[in-house]
C-alpha cells in the first residue's frame, strides 16, 4: 500500500493494478541513499536463482532424465 495507490484488500484485489503506471510512479518516487542492502553480498543475481532452482527440485520426485538435469545445476 501506498499513500497514492488504492489499498489492496487482503493482498489479492484493488491496489496498484495499473502496472506500468505503478512502476513509473515507483521510480520517479526513489530516493538516493549512501546504503545498499544485499542478503547475499557475495552472490549474483545468476546464483541466487539457480540456488533457488535447486532448493524447489529438492522437494520433487524424479525420474532418470530430471534427476541428470538437476544434478548439472549443482
Amino acid at each position: 500500500n501506498t499513500k497514492v495507490f488504492p489499498k489492496t484488500n487482503f493482498l489479492i484485489t484493488g491496489g496498484a493494478y495499473l502496472e506500468e503506471y505503478f512502476l513509473a510512479w515507483s521510480r520517479n518516487s526513489e530516493l538516493v541513499t549512501n546504503y545498499w542492502y544485499s542478503a547475499y553480498p557475495d552472490l549474483s543475481i545468476k546464483n541466487v536463482n539457480n540456488n533457488t532452482r535447486i532448493r524447489v527440485q529438492l522437494s520433487k520426485t524424479h525420474t532418470e532424465r530430471q534427476a541428470a538435469n538437476f544434478l548439472k545445476l549443482i
